[in-house]
């Protein structure tokens, strides 16, 4: 959990946005698989 706390922290106020960027990555990691 210390990955989202750091982007929720770089995102303070743009929860959408993290959560994108979040979603994003988890997408990423899925395709690599």
């Amino acid at each position: 959990m210390s990955c989202f706390r750091i982007v929720s922290r770089m995102t303070e106020g743009n929860v959408v946005e993290s959560r994108t960027i979040i979603n994003r990555h988890i997408e990423s990691a899925f395709a690599a698989e």
